[in-house]
């Protein structure tokens, strides 16, 4: 008898040190998983930053405008997040793990693309092409695994420190670009910047299932009274078109209030900073400085940037982000400063003034990303992310194409700043409306599993 007792014991001891080293596993996976999408977001929105580099170059070296060169370069990150609505049905076939380590590889290859064929500016357009649907066809399998590490808790705050490493790469791409560029020349940089992109790979390799499922099920709708699918609503889910899929996924999170209204300001913001990106060093030669001071800008405005994603952070684990916080001021102080960086001549004052707007613009992507998930109920966070994304590039594609042309029709960057200052201004009224009415509506016709 006793040894049947000390038997169950060493078992029930075995059952529990495995169930702890599942949890250990896991809980050491998601963090490893969270670093690796920090490296893939630290080279996503760097090389934007570090396209504004070549801009002015590219456009004389192909003998054509800016505002296509511009377009081209918005072409990459906006494409990015457009197709990601498209890759809802790929998750139905393929593992998050395929589709971020293709996607990586992608990424990679359209700047070496670039950099082996560079003649025209259809050149550029497809070496861009390719690396934005390699970023974007592993953007939303990324953001919904976060989800599943993480749960609704935390997801908030971990996706404010993915966001932050928005910022760690706009402060160091830019420079190494411009090393490179220095020692290998327009093409050959492009060639060996695309090894660098390559490493995106790294966030595919990392992506694995949590072996412990969380409670929260963001994708699987109940389809009867008792919550269990039956085999001819399977056999319908697979005979969908695809197109119809994701229009109604797309259409589906409206449901909810203020949904909407976070989705127009983060187009917006996209299309701010877009334009910003690119000609920030432009501007700063504009005004007379040098190639390292136009190029520090960029570092000063990603320095900022992370510090106000550290902010964005910290009100979100303390709960004081809201829509005056996350959207009014940070608006406001973007569309000043953008007014202020084009009144100033001196560096230092046009560095501290760049220093503010990244740190403004920080908070409102952060804040966006954020509140999205706390506006939606689960079941219909993956659609309401694929028409963030969807609408935010869009409104990335416009960014480089119509700040491209008022740069040629004026002959300066400067209005482009002017543009973008009046309308982040704008853009505080329905900042308000929000904040007025800020109760969320988690409720929906669609039942969901929790």
């Amino acid at each position: 008898m006793f040894t049947l007792i000390q038997n169950e014991h060493h078992t029930n001891r075995g059952l529990r040190l495995r169930r702890f080293g599942l949890f250990e596993e896991r809980k050491m996976n998601k963090y490893i998983y969270l670093v690796t999408m920090c490296i893939k977001m630290l080279i996503f929105s760097g090389s934007l930053k570090a396209n504004g580099i070549l801009l002015d170059e590219i456009v004389i070296f192909l003998n054509t405008t800016h505002s296509r060169v511009a377009w081209a370069m918005s072409f990459q990150n906006g494409l990015a997040y457009m197709i990601a609505p498209f890759t809802i049905p790929l998750l139905d076939v393929y593992s998050s793990r395929s589709l971020c380590i293709v996607g990586g590889v992608l990424s990679g290859l359209g700047y070496i693309y670039c950099g082996l064929r560079l003649q025209s500016i259809w050149h550029l357009f497809i070496g861009y092409g390719i690396s934005g649907i390699g970023l974007g066809i592993s953007v939303l399998p990324s953001v919904m695994l976060l989800l599943k590490f993480f749960g609704p808790n935390e997801f908030p705050i971990a996706m404010s420190v993915f966001v932050m490493f928005e910022n760690v790469g706009i402060s160091i791409l830019p420079a190494v670009l411009q090393i490179l560029r220095n020692q290998y020349g327009l093409q050959n940089s492009l060639i060996v910047f695309g090894a660098v992109v390559w490493n995106t790979v790294v966030m595919g390799v990392a992506a694995k299932e949590p072996h412990i499922a969380t409670n929260y099920v963001a994708d699987e709708a109940v389809s009867d009274a008792e919550g269990e699918d039956t085999p001819s609503s399977k056999k319908n889910q697979e005979a969908e078109n695809m197109f119809q899929k994701v229009r109604l996924e797309m259409s589906s999170f409206l449901k909810h209030k203020h949904a909407l209204i976070i989705i127009v300001i983060e187009s917006v913001s996209l299309y701010l900073f877009v334009s910003w990106a690119l000609f920030l060093v432009p501007v700063g030669k504009t005004f007379g400085f040098s190639d390292f001071e136009a190029v520090s800008l960029s570092s000063f405005g990603g320095i900022g940037g992370l510090i106000g994603r550290v902010v964005a952070t910290l009100m979100f684990y303390f709960q004081k982000m809201n829509a005056v916080t996350s959207s009014f001021v940070p608006l406001l102080a973007t569309g000043v400063t953008l007014l202020l960086t084009v009144m100033f001549r001196s560096y230092y004052l046009v560095s501290g003034v760049v220093f503010i707007c990244g740190m403004s613009q920080a908070v409102v992507s952060s804040g966006m990303y954020g509140l999205i998930s706390t506006m939606v109920c689960p079941r219909h966070y993956k659609a309401a992310l694929a028409a963030e994304c969807f609408l935010g590039g869009f409104a990335m594609q416009l960014s480089g194409l119509i700040s491209g042309y008022i740069r040629d029709l004026t002959g300066s960057g400067i209005y482009v700043f002017v543009l973008n200052g009046a309308i982040s201004v704008s853009l505080t009224p329905v900042a308000i409306l929000w904040a007025f009415n800020s109760n969320p509506n988690l409720n929906c016709e669609i039942p969901y599993r929790q």
